[in-house]
């Protein structure tokens, strides 16, 4: 599961329910703060052991690791153009040893409007995916996960894609909306949260979970790991 939970609602008991719900093996979190630690520490301890928390440092810049399973955390990188890190960890988990990329890319804001400022800071958002993927070790296979602040069509999915990466919620359900936000027009719903794997990995289906306070809900995936690619 990836997770933008939402920095402005700490504690939200119906999105923590989500989690708890999901059984998902492990999950990353987008947007935690200590609030949120603290709240997810005392309601799902029991449910994942290992936990690990990366503070902000700015507002919406938190990152978490949620798991069943064993990690070992590795490195974070700190975003080229300014904005939020990625961080890297290691699942030894049903499948297998796995590296996992928990992400939170630009969002794209813009003083003249959203859509202008999603278009114009696709180029950011990209320079922010190449730098990440500089955390990629290339002796295990990857999941990179989180809020990528543009759907499968952005340049930096599109980047992945021409890689070999499988965006894997676009796969099973095109255009299934992630975010929602309410406006004087009415409320615009996008795809902006992925999982994204490559070979041997392989995701048998994706959906998403609805509720929760936050603007973004939960992407999940049933992921199974097949030959290793010769």
């Amino acid at each position: 599961m990836t997770y933008n939970v939402n920095f402005g609602v700490a504690g939200d008991e119906e999105s923590i329910r989500l989690i708890e719900q999901s059984g998902a093996d492990v999950v990353m979190l987008q947007e935690t703060n200590r609030a949120w630690e603290k709240a997810l520490r005392s309601a799902l301890a029991g449910v994942y052991p290992h936990m690990a928390f990366l503070d902000p440092d700015r507002r919406a810049g938190g990152l978490a690791f949620l798991s069943r399973h064993p990690i070992e955390l590795a490195e974070r990188r700190d975003s080229p153009i300014g904005w939020f890190p990625a961080w890297r960890a290691v699942l030894d988990g049903p499948i297998g040893r796995v590296q996992l990329i928990n992400l939170h890319l630009r969002p794209p804001s813009h003083a003249g409007g959203a859509v202008r400022g999603y278009f114009e800071s696709q180029v950011e958002r990209l320079r922010e995916t190449e730098a990440y993927l500089g955390l990629v070790s290339k002796d295990l296979p990857v999941i990179l996960a989180g809020d990528f602040n543009e759907d499968a069509r952005g340049r930096s999915l599109q980047k992945l894609l021409s890689l070999g990466f499988d965006t894997v919620l676009d796969r099973f359900r095109p255009w299934q909306p992630t975010w929602r936000w309410q406006t004087a027009m009415g409320e615009v719903r996008w795809q902006l949260d992925h999982i994204v794997l490559t070979r041997p990995l392989r995701a048998t289906s994706a959906w998403v979970m609805d509720g929760g306070a936050s603007d973004h809900v939960p992407v999940l995936a049933r992921i199974e790991r097949g030959p290793d690619p010769s």
